[in-house]
């Protein structure tokens, strides 16, 4: 059977929508990617086969891999003081919040530290959590926190600091020469995710690709890349999300919205970890991707 490719490699969040044996890779709402590719129904079972797998070999991966645990983490008494005094009826949530973050996006030495300097330096932990985890989102870099709780301790909504930051860090991803795309991938280190991850990073960093995919190729994982790099993730793989037409159909006549709209909220459900039936109706509401992300980052850490 013949068939017809189109591939572009995209990151952040990877959606899949199936529609009449069409599979669509988006990953971030408003710069849909896609891949086209005329499948039969065997070959659409070989893919859903081989997505599971990539999915189970990541999870045993991840037992391996260094993953943090609540036992492992020890907050000095002055950051803890600080933590206290700038919020002492909220305290013993706040020291929660902060343990379970950094347990949930399994944080870096070096980056606890930094958001620990904060903290010192007088920023609220909550701001810096929020801000923290939007970054880590959005594989920002361990420079701009400081920024954002900057500019928030100055009176500006984390809204206006999302914004202003995605208008400023429009990622486009690269065209690769389908040759090089197949031999990487006969790399025992290296996966599709692998890809992705080092195109939004090299990106990030205004960083040639072969350099940061270097690394995978070394056998790295990208938690110790990405502290290095000081890139705040940890993340060894991107999420999947499976789209059906019906869901689809359904969601653009209950809501109003558009598809691409609803395939953005799937998006923005992923990566806040919420179903996409607490998105949508934000959407219908007339709020923007960075107010969604505002609103329930602070309602998260408050």
């Amino acid at each position: 059977m013949k068939k017809n490719k189109l591939i572009i490699i995209t990151a952040l969040v990877l959606v899949i929508v199936m529609v009449q044996g069409v599979i669509s890779y988006s990953m971030t709402g408003d710069k849909v990617s896609e891949i086209n590719e005329q499948l039969s129904q065997e070959e659409e079972q070989l893919i859903n086969e081989e997505e599971q797998l990539l999915e189970d070999d990541k999870a045993i991966e991840n037992i391996s891999v260094d993953v943090l645990t609540l036992q492992d983490i020890v907050i000095k008494q002055e950051v803890l003081d600080m933590i206290k005094k700038s919020d002492e009826a909220n305290y013993d949530k706040n020291i929660a919040n902060y343990k379970n973050t950094l347990v949930e996006l399994n944080v870096q030495k070096s980056f606890k530290e930094e958001i620990e300097r904060l903290v010192l330096s007088g920023y609220n932990l909550k701001d810096v959590l929020v801000a923290y985890e939007f970054l880590n989102i959005n594989f920002g870099k361990k420079s701009e926190l400081q920024g954002f709780v900057a500019r928030k301790q100055q009176g500006k909504s984390f809204t206006e600091i999302f914004s202003d930051y995605n208008s400023l860090t429009e990622f486009t991803p690269r065209s690769f020469e389908p040759e090089y795309l197949e031999r990487l991938m006969t790399e025992p280190n290296i996966d599709t995710d692998d890809i992705m991850i080092a195109d939004i990073i090299a990106d990030k960093l205004n960083k040639e690709f072969d350099e940061v995919i270097s690394y995978k190729l070394d056998g790295l994982l990208w938690k110790h890349v990405n502290e290095k790099l000081e890139i705040l993730s940890s993340a060894q793989n991107l999420p999947r999300i499976m789209v059906n037409n019906d869901e689809i159909e359904e969601y653009k006549e209950q809501y109003g919205l558009s598809e691409d709209k609803i395939v953005d909220a799937f998006v923005i459900a992923a990566n806040l970890k919420k179903n996409v039936i607490e998105i949508l109706p934000k959407f219908r509401a007339g709020y923007s991707r960075e107010q969604i992300f505002a609103e329930f980052l602070q309602n998260k850490y408050n």
